[in-house]
């Protein structure tokens, strides 16, 4: 922890501040020496804390009078998001409300007083700039009695500005931090005070959510910093008007916890009554109904109603959910206050008759239930079934009548709603005797839309991942089960195939071996016999044929592999069996072999392995220093066996030839720098040349003077090398290549090729249209070819390339 007491020290964190600032100014926006500074200021921050470091900035005057220019507007974001961070000691909300705010209303005077929308637009961001400090301010801070109180009034008018619609999302999510520290303190006196904060607060809270703008305030509302301004709305961003509501709701949950119960009361009621009216109206408004239950959702999330105000809620909400009269958003919010009352309120519907009333209510309403409202749906059933226990069977099997939604939701587009389905679908398997739910289950296999047939193959795969590893029932259940879902792959529905491989692969998982080993003739002429729609998953029919091969190896799969097929897991074969050939290669090349020893023992040189010097090995001896240096050597030794012509060279010698030819050149080491041979970069940075290369391209250190019998130096004239150009002497034999050498060449040369445009054959060269030649059967554009993979994932960019001659792409309609 820093310490700016002394004046010295003062003195000091000053200038050291004075010269991050300007060499913030100095080098280029984002650069890394940028971050660098922003990262050390960040760093006093966190040591000496906001005050301390705003007091050791000496420009705050002259921002007052001028304005913060935009080379110093970093300061506030970095200060903010330090002090979030971490802060050595308590804040003071005092120290908040007398300078930082005195210096926002200077600037906010600033942007009154000139008529240029471009600066008023400046002048006001900077003001919001300052606002965002007020979260950290409140995080445990050590004047709660003292300030908060006069601080509430300024808050107050903050919320009605209509020039700063961002102070509201600012204050709220502020006002949440201040609510958890008060709660988690021990002063009583703290908690009084936010009590009484938290009445004046809340009206205002609520009226801004049943307005119709999220910013509206009212008519003849203060402003918050008493001064006359230009009434236009404020140019910057803002939030989206939902994200607002939310965080508002959030900070009224939380502050609704200080309130005392007959205020509460008497606001719920009101709110109640609102929205009842607003119901009945004949003009109604679904924003306004939807603003009514967005605050009772925040009601019900502070846990502070007792059962009399969540019966009136429960009886209120009720018409939306029985009936689709109102629109999507409201019953969507409608189902969204009933799952919090059941989480938040469980002993509310642990009264029988009120259960079977909530779950009739339910159970009745599929038909009436919107698309938008399926997610919260789920939600409330989920909730109700977690509380139900095994003498409220009766509810329970009520419940399972909705087990066909619960199953077409599986399906649904929305992620949402798919997860609450699989988590609806586990928690009546886990309350349910698992057999009976899973004939349940598997008589909608025989459904009659392949729609249908397909989730319940999904529900069927989501069970057996959930329970089948700690059921033994189930694992004995799991063959049976196997045998009937294979009998789906014979359909033609695409969906159907999908979900049914996906069930193979969960049970091949979950079923023992030998439990599985019978059912391997069927199941792999499931996977593997031919079939128009399985064309599309062979990627992961592959998957689970190798975890087949894995358990059974394939001379026990390969019996039952249909003949049209057998290609496939002989080419998986011939893979594996390559793959473990170049295992075996890589470790044999690792180990030391007699040329090694002999040549470590007889020869006068450092110890070396072809380059892997304990220097190269620690740092990392890579493939491509590796291939380079094994291309070398190849290279080498068909020279040497070239220039020879026919003598015989013993493999000792032309071991030990080639371990010669190519030698380890370190960076810089020609101009005698010192090199690192630690450093993270040293692997990439070695090469392997060649010995005769590097004396062509260093004499001057590799080779040796040469003096005449006087004793002279002799100096030889230079060759132009560009006269008579070396000669590479070729390999006496052509190179032969592999098959798959030649039909990779093959397929990377027709890659290369230009993607063929449609109609090229109908162009005509001497002038511009189409022309139709003698041998030609078609009309020029009579037809597009239409071909199912032309339009995959793979090929799609192709064929818009193709189209691309054809139709002529549009502008861009521009977004409002």
């Amino acid at each position: 922890m820093f310490d700016t007491g002394s004046g010295e020290l003062q003195q000091a964190t000053m200038a050291c501040v004075e010269s991050l600032m300007h060499q913030h100014g100095q080098v280029p926006t984002g650069s890394p020496i940028q971050r660098n500074v922003e990262d050390a200021f960040s760093t006093l921050v966190q040591g000496i804390g906001v005050e301390k470091t705003w007091g050791v900035l000496s420009f705050w005057p002259e921002a007052a009078a001028k304005g913060i220019g935009t080379e110093r507007a970093w300061i506030v974001a970095t200060m903010k998001t330090a002090a979030m961070t971490a802060q050595p000691n308590s804040p003071k909300l005092a120290f908040f409300q007398t300078t930082i705010l005195n210096l926002a209303r200077s600037l906010d005077r600033l942007a009154a007083a000139t008529t240029k929308k471009s600066e008023i637009i400046f002048h006001r961001a900077r003001v919001i700039d300052l606002w965002t400090l007020f979260p950290c301010f409140c995080q445990n801070p050590m004047d709660v009695t003292d300030s908060l109180a006069a601080l509430a009034n300024v808050l107050f008018k903050a919320l009605e500005d209509k020039r700063y619609p961002q102070l509201v999302s600012i204050i709220s999510r502020a006002l949440s931090v201040l609510s958890d520290s008060v709660s988690n303190s021990a002063s009583e006196t703290d908690k009084n005070t936010m009590s009484q904060v938290s009445q004046k607060l809340l009206p205002i809270m609520f009226k801004i959510i049943t307005s119709s703008s999220p910013s509206a305030s009212g008519t003849g509302g203060d402003r918050v910093m008493d001064v006359d301004s230009p009434k236009s709305q404020n140019d910057t961003s803002q939030l989206d008007q939902g994200q607002q509501t939310q965080i508002l709701s959030e900070a009224i949950a939380n502050l609704s916890r200080h309130a005392p119960p007959q205020f509460l009361h008497a606001l719920f009621k009101k709110l109640m009554h609102r929205l009842l009216d607003e119901v009945q109206s004949e003009s109604r408004d679904d924003d306004k109904i939807c603003a009514y239950l967005s605050l009772s959702l925040a009601l019900v999330a502070s846990e502070t109603l007792d059962e009399a105000n969540i019966s009136f809620l429960y009886r209120t909400i009720k018409p939306f959910i029985r009936t689709d009269e109102y629109g999507a958003r409201c019953q969507k919010k409608a189902y969204k206050v009933m799952a919090e009352l059941c989480e938040r309120n469980h002993s509310f519907f642990t009264d029988l008759e009120r259960l079977k009333e909530m779950t009739a209510l339910l159970t009745g309403t599929i038909a009436t239930s919107q698309v938008a409202a399926r997610h919260m749906r789920l939600k409330c059933l989920k909730h109700i079934v977690d509380g139900l226990d095994k003498s409220q069977a009766a509810c329970l099997s009520e419940i399972g009548n909705v087990l066909a939604e619960n199953l077409l939701c599986l399906k649904d587009t929305n992620a949402k709603t798919r997860e609450a389905a699989y988590q609806l679908l586990i928690a009546l398997a886990s309350k349910s005797q698992l057999d009976v739910f899973l004939q349940s289950v598997t008589a909608a296999l025989g459904a009659e839309t392949p729609h249908m047939r397909s989730a319940a193959v999904m529900a069927l795969s989501r069970i057996v991942f959930e329970f089948a590893w700690e059921d033994p029932a189930l694992q004995a259940l799991l063959p049976s089960l196997l045998r009937t879902v294979l009998i789906l792959m014979n359909e033609n529905s695409r969906e159907v195939i999908k979900s049914v491989v996906g069930f193979i692969r969960v049970s091949v998982a979950a079923i023992p071996r030998e439990q599985l080993e019978p059912l391997l003739p069927e199941l792999i002429q499931s996977l593997l016999g031919y079939h128009k729609t399985k064309d599309r998953f062979r990627a992961k029919i592959k998957i689970i044929l190798k975890k087949l091969v894995k358990q059974y190896g394939y001379d026990l799969l390969m019996p039952h592999v249909p003949e049209n097929e057998t290609r496939l897991l002989t080419h998986m074969r011939k893979l594996d069996e390559r793959r473990r050939r170049k295992k075996e290669a890589l470790k044999e090349s690792e180990r030391p072999g007699q040329d090694l020893f002999e040549e470590m023992v007889e020869s006068d040189e450092d110890d070396s392995d072809d380059g892997r010097t304990l220097a190269t090995g620690l740092t990392g001896f890579t493939k491509m220093t590796s291939r380079s240096s094994k291309m070398s050597m190849k290279l080498g030794s068909k020279s040497v066996a070239s220039k020879t012509k026919g003598t015989r060279v013993s493999a000792s010698a032309m071991s030990t030839k080639t371990n010669h030819l190519s030698t380890l050149q370190l960076p810089n080491e020609v101009n005698g720098e010192v090199v690192d041979m630690l450093g993270a970069n040293m692997a990439k940075r070695v090469k392997f040349v060649d010995d005769q290369a590097s004396r062509d391209d260093d004499d001057d250190s590799d080779g040796a003077m040469e003096f005449d019998d006087d004793g002279r130096l002799v100096i030889h004239d230079e060759v132009d090398m560009s006269e008579k150009p070396s000669r590479i002497e070729q390999p006496t034999k052509k190179q032969r290549t592999s098959r798959f050498e030649s039909a990779k060449v093959e397929r990377n040369r027709k890659g290369n090729k230009k993607t063929k445009q449609l109609g090229a054959a109908y162009k005509s060269k001497k002038a511009g249209g189409d022309v139709k030649r003698k041998d030609q059967k078609f009309e020029p554009y009579a037809f597009v070819p239409l071909d199912g993979k032309s339009y995959s994932k793979r090929n799609r960019r192709t064929a818009v390339e193709n189209m691309g001659s054809v139709v002529r792409q549009g502008r861009k309609r521009k977004q409002s």
